[in-house]
């Protein structure tokens, strides 16, 4: 698995990638980064050319200007294909990355082939804006005897909580790396600020939506799915939000079948 960089307008973009064939984007959700799918890469990478990015803010990518909102977002990722070339490509992603990839599913359609969303955050106009100002991501404040790492890992293990030490670590270290949570909550905003009901109807492409049975979201699975025309459901029976790391074996499976025959 190569490590690379992709120059863009909005600055460099860090990404992973491996394999060969058509390309394959994969977005991360909010907290990590590109390190969320690297128990599916290299399944994936078998059939496919996989293109793991750190969205810009997150992981090792440089950091936007602050306010960014999820148009922003879907531009400098178009902006990054653009850098290496690439007119069309399918795309799966989780969370906020789901929402990056609706927009640009929704804005260039053309540009889109198929597309996973891993768990859509698509939630009532309410309770999107209830979600949205309660600050998830806050900036650290750097204390003298090192006490805010304690806190800072105190507060990721409640977000990670059922997924063990190592999770909770790679909450730590993306929050971190996000201008120490700064970027990190600029995301937040702009994932929940996103009007996404009015931009799943205009998805043209295949799609896939995959729900741990566990999930938060699970139960929006149907009114989320008839939005989208073209669009079907797989559940992953046990898992939560993290199912490329809980079922890394059955998440890339129902990614891999759908990828080869989306319509069935």
């Amino acid at each position: 698995m190569k490590r690379c960089y992709a120059d863009t307008p909005e600055g460099q973009i860090h990404y992973r990638t491996e394999g060969s064939g058509e390309p394959l984007l994969m977005l991360h959700q909010i907290g990590l980064s590109s390190d969320q799918y690297l128990k599916v890469i290299p399944i994936l990478s078998k059939h496919y050319q996989v293109l793991a990015m750190d969205i810009i803010g997150y992981g090792y990518s440089d950091q936007p200007p602050p306010g960014y909102k999820t148009a922003d977002y879907a531009r400098s990722t178009f902006h990054f294909l653009d850098a290496l070339k690439i007119k069309k490509i399918s795309i799966v992603g989780a969370r906020f990355g789901g929402s990056i990839g609706v927009e640009m599913a929704a804005s260039q359609p053309g540009r889109v082939d198929k597309f996973i969303i891993s768990t859509c955050t698509h939630l009532e106009p309410k309770a999107r804006d209830e979600r949205g100002a309660r600050p998830t991501y806050r900036p650290m404040e750097i204390k003298p005897d090192g006490s805010h790492l304690m806190k800072l890992w105190e507060t990721r293990s409640n977000v990670a909580v059922g997924h063990g030490p190592e999770m909770v670590h790679n909450f730590v270290v993306n929050y971190l790396r996000s201008d120490f949570g700064l970027r990190a909550e600029d995301g937040h905003k702009a994932l929940y600020s996103y009007n996404i009901q009015d931009r799943l109807p205009l998805i043209k492409c295949p799609t896939l939506l995959i729900y741990g049975t566990g999930d938060a979201y699970y139960d929006r699975r149907e009114v989320t799915r008839k939005l989208i025309p073209r669009c079907k459901i797989k559940l992953i029976e046990g898992a939560r939000s993290l199912a490329m790391y809980e079922k890394p074996e059955e998440y890339s499976r129902a990614i891999l079948e759908f990828l080869e025959n989306p319509e069935a």
